[in-house]
């Protein structure tokens, strides 16, 4: 019931992120165009089992609910002269195992989250904002937007709240905006 619920916000999100880009212009493909990187993070729900999974956390995780999205295309057109470049990108908080873009300070700052707070949110919030700093880094971004539905608006509304890895005190600039490539 909650993987569907979240699978319903994600999309309705999703066709109201698309209806705001589609009323802005145009759909001119010449070279002038300049192009901008919309990246977005979908944080997933509650899974009953999910805390007794095994495998690599905080990588690239398949979600049903984000390939739907991303069938729509990944090109749209924002003015005459701007087309955006829509990154989207999934991951899980549940699991076991460190993804190979940890370092020894990230597996160290998880074992100290994880006793200090016995695991739980705090622990998925720093997965997470690992995460998305790993992801700007790879996408050359330094702003992402963040989706979540259930208890992954739990995990996103403590690693703002708490400024995990400094992603709120650093100004990342809010979403709906997007950078120059």
């Amino acid at each position: 019931m909650f993987k569907k619920a979240n699978s319903l916000l994600f999309v309705a999100s999703m066709f109201f992120f698309l209806a705001s880009l589609s009323a802005c212009g145009g759909s001119d493909t010449s070279s002038d165009i300049k192009k901008v990187k919309n990246l977005t993070l979908f944080v997933h729900g509650f899974d009953k089992d999910g805390y007794k999974t095994s495998g690599t956390f905080g990588n690239n995780h398949p979600d049903e609910a984000l390939e739907k999205f991303q069938a729509l295309g990944e090109h749209y057109p924002v003015t005459e002269d701007t087309i955006v470049i829509n990154i989207t990108k999934s991951t899980t908080y549940y699991g076991d195992t460190p993804p190979n873009y940890y370092s020894k300070q990230d597996i160290q700052d998880l074992s100290t989250i994880t006793a200090q707070w016995d695991g739980g949110i705090p622990r998925y919030a720093l997965i997470i904002a690992k995460y998305a700093k790993h992801l700007m880094k790879q996408e050359k971004v330094n702003r992402i937007n963040i989706v979540s539905g259930s208890m992954g608006s739990l995990v996103t509304r403590w690693m703002i709240e708490k400024d995990v890895e400094g992603l709120a005190s650093n100004k990342k600039k809010p979403s709906g905006t997007a950078l120059k490539v």
